[in-house]
């Protein structure tokens, strides 16, 4: 059974649309992986503060040294919500449906929350570290190295 789970998840990852390979959902995707394990978040109620950002910039600039746009997080933290697997709340109770700034994610957004079944898959070392590697290998091989030696949790 958690072997079919874990395959119906990292299908879904393997998945994600993405517009002209744009390297944002999947670190978006790793961003929360890394978050859940260095602030050991048990509840899926993710905040969207300056550490989370932080990461995010951190593994950008691990990962996307080559990508010539902008890496944000206003980008994937609306359009993630449309591969099934990630929503964001605003403090009214209302999905995010525009891009905000990093600076106005702070202020108006409530939460990040994960699928549930994900998110209770996540809280397990082991598969953390089996879709961190996904996520690395199939998004990011040429740069893997690089983010594994900078990891320091």
């Amino acid at each position: 059974m958690i072997d079919q789970l874990i395959n119906f998840y990292v299908q879904k990852v393997l998945q994600i649309r993405r517009d002209r390979n744009a390297p944002h959902k999947p670190l978006l995707i790793l961003t929360i992986i890394d978050i859940i394990e260095i602030q050991k978040i048990n509840d899926n109620k993710i905040s969207i503060n300056s550490d989370f950002i932080e990461q995010f910039q951190l593994n950008g600039k691990a990962l996307t040294s080559d990508y010539p746009n902008e890496i944000s997080l206003k980008y994937p933290m609306r359009h993630l919500q449309s591969d099934g697997i990630w929503s964001v709340r605003m403090h009214d109770g209302q999905l995010l449906k525009s891009y905000l700034s990093e600076k106005s994610m702070q202020i108006k957004i409530a939460y990040g929350q994960l699928d549930q079944t994900l998110f209770e898959l996540l809280q397990v070392q082991e598969y953390r570290d089996l879709f961190r590697m996904v996520i690395l290998d199939t998004y990011f091989s040429d740069m893997k190295i690089k983010y594994l030696d900078k990891k320091t949790f």
